[in-house]
C-alpha cells in the first residue's frame, strides 16, 4: 500500500464460492452430450477428481498451509484448484 500510494485498502469484489463448481456442472452436462465412449471415460475421471477434491474441502484442517495436487493432464487441475481455493477461502 505504501509503493501504491493508497491511505487505505481497496474494496474488494465479493467472490462467489460456488462459481467454478456451478460452471463445472454445466460443462460436465454439455461435453457428456457429445462424448464417445473414451471421452465419457475422461469426463467420468474428471468429475470423480472435482467431486472428491470438493469433499475433502469441507474436511480439511486448517492447520496445514500447504496443499499439492497430482493428476494426470486434462484431469481438470486447473478448475479442481480453483474450486478448493474459494472454499478454502470461504472456510477461513
Amino acid at each position: 500500500m505504501d509503493v501504491a500510494g493508497l491511505s487505505q485498502s481497496p474494496d474488494r469484489p465479493e467472490v462467489v464460492t460456488e462459481s467454478v463448481s456451478s460452471f463445472v456442472k454445466a460443462l460436465s452436462v454439455r461435453l457428456s452430450k457429445r462424448c464417445t465412449d473414451d471421452s465419457n471415460e475422461i469426463l467420468n475421471f474428471r468429475n470423480i477428481l472435482f467431486d472428491d477434491i470438493e469433499q475433502k474441502s469441507e474436511k480439511l484442517d486448517l492447520t496445514h498451509r500447504i496443499f499439492t495436487l497430482k493428476a494426470a493432464t486434462g484431469l481438470g487441475k486447473t478448475l479442481a484448484s480453483m474450486n478448493f481455493a474459494l472454499r478454502l477461502r470461504r472456510r477461513i
